[in-house]
């Protein structure tokens, strides 16, 4: 099959929208984002062309200080499934990375549970290894409506939020080692290793929420932290968050705050609610936003969130 590889361009986009029908049942980011990828100079997007026709695409980013490449948004067009293209793909960007960005040492990349073709890709490739899995509950909020009448949204003295500058030092510190697994951020389904040199590779952003939890106020032993971001979807915006913590309470506090925060951001539209929690809370972290708020839960995100990583030297 001749199969042209190649960086992508701004007059690709319609074939990227094209490529991106259907995906994740119209949860997909990727045709709103793929402008301002191909302006950030530490990521690419490299599409498959046959005939002159786009028919798959990969993206990536260079984060961690230049030491880890994080592989997203894999597509090929549905009639040239099963060819390959995946793989020449995959291969066009591992000589990229080994070419222009010498230092990467590692390659990590998020999926869903779900995701069969691309877990059967992975149980080929030799030396992936799941680092990290999330739970993920999400329901459909009105903004325009949303009343937080959580008690638990009250105990303010139990939370309080974080700005980018305190977030950085606490990174630099080591405050938050006591709840990351692996020194591990996961943001709007991107891992960053939590370093302050990715603060410019979109770790934190002036109109995200940070909230943290300490024992006694003390500043040093963090008990919970969460994140969270406005993210465009085709559909509609979700609001990803990320909670990390092994305090059941604290997580349904954050829960509370971080929605409640999501609906200010939100501006009177309607909204998916997402947060990314720790597997062993997932069924409790369900129940509690139906008791407490009575929203619709979104069935599409029946799944788990997987981390892998490999040594890309290997």
């Amino acid at each position: 099959m001749d199969i042209q590889i190649r960086l992508a361009r701004k007059t690709d986009l319609a074939s990227i929208i094209e490529l991106s029908k259907g995906i994740y049942e119209g949860h997909d980011y990727l045709p709103l984002v793929f402008l301002r990828w191909l302006d950030e100079p530490n990521r690419r997007v490299i599409v498959a062309e046959k005939g002159g026709a786009v028919i798959g695409i990969r993206a990536f980013h260079i984060v961690d200080g230049g030491n880890t490449v994080v592989s997203q948004s894999l597509r090929v067009h549905p009639k040239y499934r099963g060819q390959g293209i995946s793989t020449v793909l995959i291969l066009a960007e591992q000589r990229y990375v080994q070419t222009h960005f010498p230092s990467v040492i590692t390659e990590r990349y998020t999926t869903m549970s779900t995701n069969v073709s691309r877990l059967a890709i992975q149980r080929k490739s030799a030396g992936e290894n799941l680092v990290l899995e999330l739970g993920i509950v999400a329901f459909y909020v009105n903004s325009a409506t949303f009343f937080n009448r959580s008690e638990l949204a009250c105990e303010n003295e139990k939370v309080r939020s974080m700005d980018i500058m305190e977030f950085q030092r606490a990174i630099s510190e080591g405050r938050l080692d006591s709840v990351l697994h692996k020194d591990t951020l996961i943001i709007d389904w991107e891992p960053f290793k939590a370093n302050s040199c990715n603060t410019a590779c979109g770790l934190v952003n002036e109109d995200d929420c940070l909230f943290v939890s300490e024992k006694n106020q003390s500043q040093k032993d963090i008990q919970c932290f969460s994140h969270g971001r406005l993210s465009p979807r085709v559909k509609c915006p979700h609001w990803v968050a990320t909670i990390y913590t092994e305090h059941l309470k604290l997580l349904k506090i954050h829960i509370a705050k971080q929605l409640e925060y999501a609906t200010l951001q939100a501006r009177k539209k309607k909204f998916i609610f997402s947060c990314f929690l720790p597997t062993c809370f997932v069924s409790n972290a369900k129940q509690y936003v139906l008791d407490e708020f009575s929203l619709e839960y979104v069935e599409f995100f029946n799944f788990n969130l997987l981390l892998f990583e490999k040594n890309f030297r290997a």
